[in-house]
């Protein structure tokens, strides 16, 4: 993966004007009931971002607790693509996947979507999250519509979960306020058992409903040589019938350009 990243790397830098990345973060998700858990994750990864292409490798380092049982040092490898397809970027696909062979990720996870811009300003957006975890698999696809006007942005999304014995639905409802073409705060609420969260143990496929609120923020700093991208999120899930309870999640990354 490591010699198809560098390769790749090297062929669209000699095609167009761009930097590579050194990206780093963390991720830490919370909740009590029916019994504590801890989750965190931290990240260091590297990558090339051009006018119309990016690619990233980065590794995820989680640490768990969870009823007593602690996992620690367990990795994940993960690859993310971005292409847009034409010089006005009218037409942008991501694929995202990740691999582990540990018990606190899923063995295999690939996201894909597709953006395309319309006329008034707006896109359409689709694509779908694939979990295959050793005993069992999740699929959740996704349809939206964003809408960009002077600096907000605003963004409906409808996402999927076919689980068995019936599909379930969830929707989000996000904005933004960009304070240039890059800094941006992001809120978002959201309904349903079927939301973008990443999905990263098995007792996570089977929470029955939740009412979330995203918070988020992206700035450059030191004259854009590195950007800081931070976010919160708190939902109230019914993880049993009629059973509800608090979670936390909250997360802080650095991107280095080496220009």
């Amino acid at each position: 993966m490591l010699s198809f990243f560098l390769f790749f790397a090297a062929i669209v830098s000699a095609q167009e004007r761009g930097c590579f990345q050194v990206l780093t973060g963390y991720e830490g998700d919370f909740y009590s009931e029916p019994h504590n858990r801890d989750f965190n994750i931290y990240n260091v990864g590297f990558g090339y971002k051009g006018s119309l292409t990016a690619i990233y490798g980065k590794v995820n380092f989680g640490y768990l607790n969870m009823a007593g049982d602690k996992y620690r040092g367990k990795k994940q490898f993960e690859l993310d693509y971005y292409q847009s397809l034409t010089k006005t970027k009218s037409t942008t696909i991501w694929i995202n996947y990740a691999y582990s062979q540990a018990t606190i990720f899923p063995e295999h996870r690939l996201t894909y979507e597709l953006w395309q811009k319309l006329p008034a300003n707006l896109l359409i957006s689709g694509g779908g999250n694939h979990y295959f975890f050793p005993e069992t698999n999740a699929t959740i696809l996704n349809l939206g519509l964003e809408y960009y006007f002077s600096r907000y942005w605003v963004g409906f999304k409808t996402y999927f979960n076919l689980k068995d014995p019936k599909l379930t639905t969830s929707y989000t409802l996000a904005g933004r306020v960009f304070f240039n073409d890059v800094n941006y705060l992001h809120v978002g609420v959201g309904i349903g058992s079927a939301q973008d969260e990443p999905f990263l143990l098995p007792s996570d496929l089977y929470r029955l409903d939740a009412r979330t609120l995203k918070l988020g923020y992206v700035t450059n700093v030191f004259k854009e040589r590195m950007q800081l991208r931070t976010g919160f999120t708190y939902s109230y899930e019914e993880y049993l019938d009629n059973e509800w309870r608090n979670r936390y999640s909250f997360g802080v990354g650095l991107i280095f350009n080496i220009r």
